[in-house]
This record gives C-alpha cells, structure tokens and sequence, in this order.
C-alpha cells in the first residue's frame, strides 16, 4: 500500500516543536518530504533526527507502523 503523501514536499513552520513538529512527522510518515523550518536550530535539528529516524523504521518494516517492544 502506498502512503498518501508519496513523491510530494510540505513545507513546516514551526517545526521544532509543538504542533509544526507532529505536522512535520505526520507529514513524513505519509511519505512526504519535509523542509522544516524554526527559528530554533536546535530544535528544528532534533525533529529533523526524528523524522528521519521515524521514516526509516518505516521503510524497513513495510508500511505498516513498528510496534513497541
């Protein structure tokens, strides 16, 4: 099944918190490719780690979510 947002690009403010960050990790849990933007560099670099760290797992576990252990 392919995800939603497949081979489209959203742009996030305000993503290094809050709700521009859950917006950017929804977004790249769909498929999306996120630019993320914040007035906060450090923030915005640690959802960045997130994200990409979130659509990995994705990728390796099928479409489906991880599950905890």
């Amino acid at each position: 099944m392919q995800r939603q947002l497949e081979g489209r690009v959203a742009l996030v403010t305000g993503a290094g918190s809050g709700i521009g960050r859950a917006a950017a990790l929804l977004l790249g849990r769909e498929g999306a490719k996120i630019a993320a933007l914040d007035f906060d560099a450090d923030s915005v670099r640690s959802a960045v780690q997130e994200i990409v760290a979130v659509t990995r797992l994705r990728r390796a576990h099928g479409n489906s979510p991880p599950r905890a252990p």
